[in-house]
């Protein structure tokens, strides 16, 4: 039996413009990036499962208002790099408040993908407005992380199982 395992830049491009609308396989990948950064961090691991302690929340909310609307907004909302983790409770606290109202509740999380993975570079505070580049470039920097966690094919002998 053979198996193709991609090498990394394929890899890498592809997870640079993944769109995940389940929530179920979000959270899978965003614990999964996580733990990778609490890894390269040397900070403990902390408990991230299960749907009642973490939430898949959406930086760039669903439904924005017509006024901060992105154009192509359907294409925004499910991308990786617009998709973050909170505590059940804080989510909950904070679900459907503009994001202004929300900037401390990522900054302040304990979980590293909501306070060190430029979460804020989603929004442009000078122009009160969202900024798409920058959920694109929050994406290619988990995509860098997820490398650590999902080794191309250059980490295995021949991709054969």
């Amino acid at each position: 039996m053979y198996t193709w395992i991609p090498d990394n830049e394929i890899f890498k491009a592809d997870f640079e413009e993944a769109e995940i609308p389940k929530a179920s396989q979000a959270r899978y990948l965003l614990q999964k990036i996580e733990g990778a950064l609490r890894l390269s961090a040397g900070v403990d691991e902390l408990e991230v499962s299960g749907n009642a302690k973490v939430h898949v929340d959406q930086i760039y909310p669903q439904q924005p208002g017509q006024e901060l609307r992105l154009e192509e907004h359907d294409s925004w909302i499910h991308r990786l790099g617009n998709l973050t983790l909170l505590s059940g409770r804080k989510n909950q606290a904070f679900s459907n408040r503009p994001y202004p109202e929300k900037a401390a509740s990522y900054a302040e999380s304990a979980l590293l993908i909501s306070s060190q993975t430029n979460v804020s570079n989603l929004w442009d505070s000078e122009k009160s407005q969202w900024r798409p580049e920058g959920i694109s470039e929050r994406q290619a920097r988990l995509a860098k992380v997820a490398l650590s966690v999902w080794p191309g094919a250059s980490q295995w002998s021949g991709g054969r199982t």
